[in-house]
């Protein structure tokens, strides 16, 4: 693949789940019937730079479809909060706490008796306490914050009952924290929640997955990821076993994403429009933002003068074509592409990132939970590219976390969702 091609491919797909167990349905079925109703098409190749692949009907019967992004009402959300990270994670937890509904069931995940007692006393002080969806659940393993990468919620495209999907991790320094991790969704069983669990060979990470609708949208660098478990073939049979829709594998001209998780600059809105994140746009607010925004933006992307070149955020031409490319790729697919403040430092090492949202549907009505910074000039234009698409925003603060290389999406992870059809109210324990 030359560099100046766009590394965008299309798979046809169906999947491969251990078992579907048991579930209460908190997710979004009528997009799974809509998803089961399309049978897999032989044949095709987005961008022609991967061939598809025709798994055929008996596998793709066993389907998931990775739960909507925007459609209908959160119903169960799964924090982490390991003992080192309580006071860095507790700002941006109140906010969504207080930011959320009600019928909301939140299961905040610590490691350890004083952490759970710790927390307890700040959700009391907070007035969380008389909150009946709001848990605070032991479970002795090592941990990381971002929640959202070490299982995925999913539905059966057959019966769209609750699948949390487990893939495997990457072998590195964490691979003990990751690991345990791997065991959360099975340990929260014993508190009462339902639903099948679907151990996958990939490794593949949640940030690294969204649900475009018409497409599943994996990072590309996942076939790196798996190289060394699965050959290249095999990593891509294994995606068409897996999803349902089409998998988009999602890069720029390198053959890889711009960042290592697509969440930190893509955000589905609907089935045919996407928010992409812009070094360009966000360069362009900042030439004439106040000093308070430019202070704030350097304090969030660690630039100092003893950090390491380059000390400024990274708005360079080719910086901004890599993020620019990808948008052109997902408009050569359908998608409608509209364009978000996006800031970062030393390729990725520091991120700013209005993309890693929640959202949900509620009464019809389109909420969007958008991290917030503290940087007028940036927190405003993203409100205001929000509310143009008729969406109703509530601030997050994550200023204390973005050092760590994730927002929203990353910290709070969705494995329970309702219909805009059904309203259902509620959720898991």
């Amino acid at each position: 693949m030359s560099a100046g091609m766009l590394a965008v491919a299309c798979l046809v797909f169906g999947m491969s789940c251990d078992r579907a167990g048991p579930g209460d349905g908190g997710t979004s079925r009528e997009a799974a019937r809509r998803a089961a109703s399309q049978p897999a098409r032989g044949g095709e190749s987005g961008g022609g730079l991967i061939p598809a692949i025709d798994i055929g009907a008996s596998v793709a019967a066993r389907s998931l479809v990775p739960l909507s992004e925007y459609d209908g009402r959160i119903e169960y959300i799964v924090i982490h909060v390991p003992d080192e990270f309580l006071e860095q994670l507790w700002t941006p937890m109140r906010d969504l706490l207080a930011a959320l509904p009600l019928t909301a069931g939140v299961s905040l995940i610590c490691n350890s008796d004083a952490t759970c007692a710790a927390l307890s006393s700040r959700l009391a002080s907070a007035g969380f306490d008389s909150r009946s969806g709001v848990h605070v659940r032991r479970i002795p393993r090592p941990m990381l914050i971002w929640s959202r990468d070490r299982y995925i919620g999913a539905i059966s495209a057959v019966s769209g009952e609750s699948i949390v999907m487990v893939p495997q991790i990457v072998q590195n320094f964490d691979a003990v924290r990751r690991a345990a991790e791997r065991e959360i969704p099975k340990l929260l069983r014993q508190f009462g929640a339902s639903y099948g669990i679907a151990d996958s060979p990939l490794i593949l990470e949640g940030g690294n997955v969204l649900n475009g609708g018409r497409h599943v949208l994996v990072g590309a660098n996942v076939m790196r990821e798996n190289l060394g478990r699965l050959t290249e073939d095999q990593t891509r049979a294994e995606l068409a076993r897996t999803f349902k829709p089409r998998v988009m594998l999602v890069a720029d001209g390198s053959g890889l994403p711009p960042v290592s998780h697509i969440d930190m600059f893509i955000t589905v809105v609907d089935e045919g429009d996407v928010l992409v994140g812009s070094p360009r746009l966000a360069g362009e607010l900042m030439s004439t933002a106040d000093e308070s925004s430019r202070r704030a933006l350097d304090e969030r992307l660690f630039i100092r003068p003893d950090m390491p070149d380059a000390k400024a955020p990274d708005f360079s031409p080719e910086r901004c074509a890599r993020f620019d490319q990808v948008a052109a790729a997902l408009e050569r697919e359908g998608y409608r592409v509209r364009r978000l403040p996006y800031v970062d430092c030393r390729h990725g090492d520091f991120i700013v990132s209005y993309n890693n949202v929640l959202q949900e549907t509620i009464g019809g009505r389109r909420v969007v939970y958008m991290p917030t910074y503290g940087i007028p000039a940036l927190d405003e234009a993203s409100r205001r590219a929000y509310e143009s698409m008729g969406m109703s925003v509530r601030p997050i603060d994550t200023s204390a976390v973005c050092h760590l290389l994730g927002a929203i999406r990353c910290m709070a992870n969705v494995i329970g969702r309702g219909t805009s059809a059904d309203e259902s109210a509620g959720g898991l324990p």
